[in-house]
């Protein structure tokens, strides 16, 4: 698991009195009975987000005050929920990113607490791998892997690589990963087993399949590996999805129609696998 770095605002209301708690929220506006809530406007779309695995420690800054809260991450986290939660129990609702943690939002550092009550202030959270836990295998990324690079520039024209690290191994999950890729190539680690059947959800996007990298048996494929289940490691190299499209007609239609905005915006996110963000304002402000 690599790290990962989103961003949000504080809040006037921010009240973090939470036992069991921590939140952020995509929503700009929150009222003091989201005593759970620790950031407002928060940036959850991001593909790095999704198939998070592992013990990890989640650091939260804002301005000089910092405080870190460790747990288990959620592989099934939703970034389109549109919140990000932190839970002490081991509820692995689609909402929540961490599960098992230390503490809730009363347990917070004060100062921090009383920075992000105001409407200017800037919350930066990390979340990265946590080497203190004693659940912590880490994972081998410092190998060479330039037979993998090789293979998604030779096709990428350019673009930017990104390794997301061990694709989730749920196939809804692995779809929506594939999904909310950023604007690059991307290079997914995958069980040798799981190769056809996440080819085929990658379609005409994947680019190429490498597997065992760094040994003697490296092999890198122009589409799926013939043998991958004889391998040890097994990468998949995928383009960046192209921009979500929508029918806007189809869906103006059935905005005068009397379908609520929120029902067509549920249907959207999980169509094109866009924010809920996005999807709303495609709905109700298309361009």
């Amino acid at each position: 698991m690599r790290p990962v770095t989103i961003t949000a605002r504080g809040h006037t209301n921010v009240r973090a009195r939470h036992p069991k708690t921590i939140e952020l929220t995509a929503d700009v506006d929150v009222t003091p009975r989201g005593t759970c809530i620790v950031g407002v406007s928060a940036e959850l779309d991001r593909r790095g987000l999704v198939g998070l695995d592992g013990p990890v420690v989640v650091t939260l800054t804002c301005g000089h005050a910092s405080d870190a809260v460790r747990g288990m991450a959620n592989p099934r986290y939703d970034p389109g929920s549109g919140r990000l939660v932190i839970r002490r129990s081991h509820h692995r609702a689609p909402d929540t990113l961490v599960v098992d943690a230390d503490r809730g939002s009363a347990d917070l550092d004060r100062a921090l607490v009383a920075a992000l009550a105001r409407d200017d202030a800037e919350l930066r959270v990390d979340i990265a791998p946590d080497p203190d836990s004693p659940h912590h295998t880490p994972r081998t990324w410092d190998v060479d892997l330039a037979a993998v690079q090789d293979a998604a520039l030779r096709v990428g024209g350019g673009a930017p690589v990104t390794f997301a690290g061990p694709l989730p191994r749920r196939a809804t999950d692995r779809r929506r990963a594939l999904t909310s890729a950023p604007d690059s190539i991307t290079i997914w680690q995958v069980r040798p087993q799981d190769v056809a059947a996440v080819a085929a959800e990658a379609g005409d996007r994947l680019v190429a399949t490498v597997t065992d990298p760094a040994t003697p048996d490296e092999v890198v494929h122009d589409a799926v590996a013939r043998s991958p289940v004889r391998a040890k490691t097994a990468f998949l190299v995928v383009r960046a999805p192209s921009t979500p499209s929508a029918d806007d007609a189809l869906l103006a239609a059935l905005r005068d129609a009397g379908v609520p905005a929120k029902t067509l915006q549920d249907a959207l996110v999980r169509a094109t696998g866009m924010s809920k963000r996005d999807a709303y304002t495609r709905i109700v402000d298309p361009a």
